[in-house]
């Protein structure tokens, strides 16, 4: 598996301003409980990663779409 691409301290500086984002490390974002718990139950109902994500505010594309599916695939196994 591929390194995990690092987060630039520009991106990184704009997530942390987001009410959804705990911390953000040059390498991880983790986002809080809340919206944890709101997303997967978005999913489930059948709404899109990507547009969870997008109208929450955070910008899949700079975030990229391999962070948000790994994301999901551990909110969902908890």
């Amino acid at each position: 598996m591929a390194a995990a691409r690092r987060i630039d301290p520009g991106l990184a500086a704009e997530l942390s301003g987001k009410p959804n984002v705990l911390r953000v490390t040059e390498r991880s974002v983790e986002y809080r409980d809340e919206f944890k718990h709101k997303t997967v139950l978005e999913y489930l109902a059948g709404k899109g990663r990507r547009q969870i994500f997008e109208e929450a505010g955070l910008d899949v594309g700079a975030i990229g779409m391999e962070r948000v599916r790994s994301a999901f695939g551990n909110w969902l196994t908890k």
